[in-house]
């Protein structure tokens, strides 16, 4: 694929979202957060932090950090998101 091509489709794709400011992911973001930080978001967690256990007890020490981390963050990573860019965070 060449430069020229690979501009052009990231300017068309760029230009089509233009003035829509976002409205046509609120429905999918609502679901994924909804999700997260309810009955499957928990059992997500549990899920990955015992992955997590069997992954430290089995020696693989990095990626059981790892999968830890990723399990404590599951249910927090949509507030984090929405904060993020509600400015909420901040205060404001």
């Amino acid at each position: 694929m060449s430069r020229v091509t690979l501009l052009s489709l990231f300017i068309f794709v760029a230009l089509s979202f233009a003035g829509t400011g976002g409205a046509e992911l609120n429905d999918f973001w609502t679901w994924i957060s909804d999700a997260l930080s309810g009955t499957l978001g928990k059992l997500a967690a549990a899920g990955v932090l015992g992955a997590s256990v069997f992954t430290l007890v089995r020696g693989g020490i990095l990626f059981g950090i790892f999968l830890f981390v990723l399990a404590l963050g599951i249910a927090i990573i949509p507030t984090v998101i929405d904060n993020r860019y509600t400015l909420s965070l901040l205060g404001f």
